[in-house]
């Protein structure tokens, strides 16, 4: 990740949210501001920032397991979707996310942001998969990975 994408497509994520949730376009400004703070804060520090403790600060290391699946609910989309998507990218790992069905524009909008802050173009993939299908897939890989 090199950079915090979100500030030149504001409006429109922010219409898009206008549009296809019934936010208030202030409110949809707003939340892509918290975007951008996010994606700049993982850009700036990289995947271990320092955690204030008293008496000084500490590091959790992590390391990138692979390709990750998520589900995310629909309010406020474009901020907690950069919660989960920023640490997990700027570790080296693949998402394939789960909207809300209420947000399929929010979704599309949503996934060209890491690509402008230099992710590759495939490392974040929305899918539109029903909740029964997400549960076939969940049970299918639980079974996978306890043979």
């Amino acid at each position: 990740m090199t950079s915090a994408p979100g500030r030149q497509r504001a409006d429109e994520l922010a219409a898009t949210m206008t549009v296809g949730m019934g936010k208030r376009i202030n409110e949809g400004r707003g939340g892509v501001g918290i975007v951008v703070d996010i994606f700049r804060c993982y850009a700036e520090r990289g995947p271990d920032p320092p955690l204030p403790i008293r008496g000084g600060s500490a590091v959790l290391r992590k390391e990138p397991i692979g390709a990750l699946l998520g589900v995310l609910p629909g309010n406020f989309p474009c901020c907690q979707v950069v919660r989960f998507v920023a640490p997990i990218l700027v570790l080296g790992n693949m998402i394939l996310l789960k909207h809300a069905s209420i947000c399929p524009r929010s979704a599309l909008t949503t996934e060209k942001i890491p690509p402008g802050a230099g992710v590759a173009g495939d490392a974040y993939v929305n899918t539109f998969a029903s909740g029964r299908q997400f549960r076939w897939f969940s049970l299918i890989r639980a079974f996978k990975a306890f043979p």
